[in-house]
């Protein structure tokens, strides 16, 4: 019998626990202010807001998957080079239906059901395989190419430099790079060979063709099925 679908994102920095208790303070904080950011841009996309839980572990219920996307870039792209100790973040993902009942007014931490319990064990495994993202729940070949294609966008953009990664950031919100030259002080062909360099056109292939996966899934109609 088919019920209704979400999608649980839980997210985690990566060896915060190490660090001395000051930087770890201010990481947090730097956590707190990400996760009010997306609350702000993605609400709408939302069961319930973001929350910060067990100190820089971030979740989230999404009723649209396609979403995560933008919720996960974003989360990168505000984190790098910005947080003390550069801690990296990675997510686990899980779709599914809930056990608990949503009107109830129940935050996000008091929910339950299959999408939480394979976020968390995706979660688990992107820290054992030191991945960016995982996903469960969306059906065994659906799963292979999201993680697939999540794995190669971290690849693409773990040989990016400080330089190029400002230039990918500030064009997707000025939205061309001749603005992006402007804002900076250099040339437009400044900018153009370093994404070019960066490959940013298979960041936001790999990006759209996810959100398409997702949005299919979403609908019912990916070849695999979600069913229970």
């Amino acid at each position: 019998m088919r019920t209704p679908f979400c999608a649980a994102v839980t997210g985690d920095l990566v060896a915060s626990r190490d660090l001395p208790r000051d930087t770890r303070v201010e990481l947090q904080q730097v956590v707190i202010e990400l996760v009010a950011d997306l609350n702000a841009r993605l609400g709408d996309h939302m069961v319930r807001p973001a929350v910060l839980t067990a100190g820089d572990e971030i979740q989230t219920l999404l009723r649209d998957p396609a979403a995560l996307v933008d919720l996960v870039q974003g989360a990168k792209d505000r984190l790098f080079g910005s947080a003390p100790a550069d801690r990296d973040i990675v997510f686990g993902v899980g779709w599914g239906p809930l056990s608990t009942e949503l009107d109830r007014g129940a935050s996000v931490e008091q929910l339950d059901g299959p999408c939480f319990h394979r976020a968390r064990a995706m979660l688990e495994r992107a820290k054992k395989k030191k991945a960016w993202t995982m996903f469960e729940g969306f059906g065994a070949r659906n799963d292979r190419v999201l993680n697939s294609l999540f794995e190669l966008m971290a690849a693409i953009r773990s040989g990016w430099t400080a330089k190029q990664h400002v230039h990918t950031v500030r064009l997707r919100e000025l939205g061309k790079r001749i603005a992006v030259a402007r804002e900076l002080g250099v040339s437009p062909s400044v900018v153009t060979q370093s994404l070019q360099a960066s490959r940013f056109d298979a960041i936001l292939a790999g990006e759209e063709t996810a959100r398409r996966l997702l949005e299919s899934i979403a609908g019912g109609t990916a070849g695999d099925s979600v069913d229970e």
